[in-house]
């Protein structure tokens, strides 16, 4: 009986260490060559589907931290399911059909990563598609091929002797532990991340003032991958194709050479909620898209600009918006050259709409003659006009108890391109409003700062609104309604822009 105890603990052991060597490799390879692994494969379709509030909280809660722990919960979910299978197979008796079955897909796929793929100018294994992707079918292929590989590797260990089996048994073990210490570590610091941005309760403002810029750090970063590509400035081209007489390939440094442009300009993500932190205001430098679009020779008939970036992501502007003198191709953010995670070394900075329109690390411009629907529209139903909506939102004080002795209630007004004519401020729910103070703005694109000097007339519950009005007058909407909304009927969802006033319940203490 011990010996068959201690023959299925010897089976687990080789199908774990089969499972984690070839996600181990997979991680690596992703690191090194770009291959994407099963688990951010399967993670971006589930990003695409998850619901606009789910996905906003993810952001507000853990940043960046968000879909590397959904990508380790995944990577730990595809080991387990790696470990029972392997456990179960080891478990019979080797087949010589079972042999001959992982050679010849291992035979075919080496045929066709080291002589079909190059020849079809996809690199070897298909590590660079033409659009600047790893092959999705290279990380299953070479996870599935490895651990096979490993259990093919164990089945013959089995096969030898108990004193073999002993030494390799301390190796598994020596190699398990570290691959735990490792693991562990990982988590503990995603962890420690995400309980430290819990702590924050506003990015880019100090106590009873917004800062009018936000610094490069605290800018909100949204991306729907994994892992952000990093790319080199130097070896950086940007084709512009399409719809041109001529076609272009310039570098970084033909984009510096152009006549360059700088403008301040407020930047918001799609899935902020109201009153939320996914907004930030920055001094961008760059070329206008209208100098390279007119470079190229643009021709009649055409009707979008196509973004196509070094993630895989697209995303479009009509003609109109992108021969617009503040569409531009920046390289620099508040003086400094552009962060990886901002976009370098080029991202587009489209003012006014919602910063999916705002492509990042893009390396294709392609003008086409159709209505182009980009990455989250052509997905998930997201809109392809972007325009942003007219919102405030109160930045001090936090919500909570406050002094009687009054203070000073402050916030930004933002409204795109629309301009701000004033704010408004209640403190009984919207009964009464009065003015705030409004002052003047960096630029015409950017958010307005107001203040509102307040001193309760008595102690108690107060709800504290705040409201804007674009330059024609028009106030901004106050139905609440999430980024995500029905349309026209519940099954006609688009992700829109959150609309709404943004309140707080405030508690005035006795003097």
């Amino acid at each position: 009986m011990g010996g068959v105890h201690r023959r299925r603990l010897l089976v687990l052991q080789f199908s774990t260490l089969a499972a984690m060597s070839a996600t181990a490799v997979a991680l690596l390879a992703r690191v090194l060559w770009g291959i994407h692994p099963v688990a951010e494969l399967v993670l971006g379709r589930v990003v695409q589907l998850l619901p606009v509030p789910f996905f906003a909280w993810g952001i507000r809660t853990m940043g960046g931290n968000a879909k590397p722990l959904l990508f380790g919960g995944l990577m730990l979910l595809e080991t387990g399911v790696l470990i029972a299978l392997g456990y179960l197979w080891l478990r019979r008796e080797w087949k010589f059909s079972t042999a001959v079955l992982l050679g010849l897909v291992g035979g075919v796929y080496a045929i066709a990563g080291a002589v079909l793929m190059p020849l079809a100018g996809l690199g070897p294994f298909a590590l660079r598609s033409p659009g600047g992707q790893a092959s999705a079918a290279s990380g299953p292929i070479l996870t599935y091929v490895l651990w096979g590989a490993g259990l093919y590797g164990g089945r013959r260990l089995l096969e030898h002797d108990s004193r073999a089996l002993d030494r390799t048994r301390r190796v598994i073990v020596l190699g398990g532990a570290t691959w735990s210490v490792l693991a562990v570590a990982g988590l503990a610091g995603s962890v420690w991340a995400v309980l430290g941005r819990l702590t924050v309760t506003r990015l880019g403002t100090t106590a009873g003032r917004t800062d009018e810029v936000t610094p490069v750090e605290q800018f909100y970063v949204v991306s729907k991958n994994v892992l952000d590509p990093t790319l080199d400035a130097g070896a950086w081209r940007l084709h512009v194709d399409g719809s041109v007489e001529q076609p272009l390939t310039l570098t970084l440094e033909d984009l510096r050479t152009l006549p360059a442009t700088e403008q301040w300009a407020t930047m918001e993500c799609i899935s902020n909620p109201v009153g939320g932190n996914l907004i930030g205001n920055a001094l961008w430098r760059g070329v206008r898209l209208a100098e390279v679009l007119d470079r190229a020779r643009v021709r009649g008939g055409a009707y979008d600009v196509v973004t196509m970036c070094a993630d895989g992501y697209t995303e479009s502007l009509d003609l109109t918006t992108a021969m617009s003198p503040d569409s531009l191709l920046v390289y620099e953010m508040n003086g400094e050259a552009i962060t990886a995670k901002h976009g370098a070394p080029v991202r587009l900075q489209a003012p006014g709409l919602y910063g999916l329109k705002s492509s990042k690390w893009v390396e294709r411009i392609r003008v086409v003659d159709e209505n182009y629907r980009g990455y989250w529209q052509k997905e998930s139903g997201w809109t392809d006009l972007g325009a942003v909506h007219t919102e405030c939102r109160i930045d001090w004080p936090p919500e909570g108890m406050v002094s009687r002795e009054g203070m000073l209630l402050t916030g930004i007004a933002y409204t795109g391109r629309r301009g701000v004519s004033r704010v408004e401020v209640s403190v009984d729910g919207g009964e009464t409003w009065e003015v705030a103070a409004v002052e003047q703005p960096l630029g015409d694109l950017t958010w307005h700062l107001w203040s509102y000097s307040w001193r309760p007339s008595a102690p108690g519950p107060y709800s504290v609104m705040a409201r804007a009005y674009d330059e024609e007058g028009i106030a901004q909407a106050d139905t609440q309604r999430p980024a995500q909304a029905a349309v026209s009927s519940p099954e006609d969802v688009v992700v829109t822009g959150a609309m709404g006033i943004h309140q707080l319940k405030l508690t005035v203490l006795e003097d």
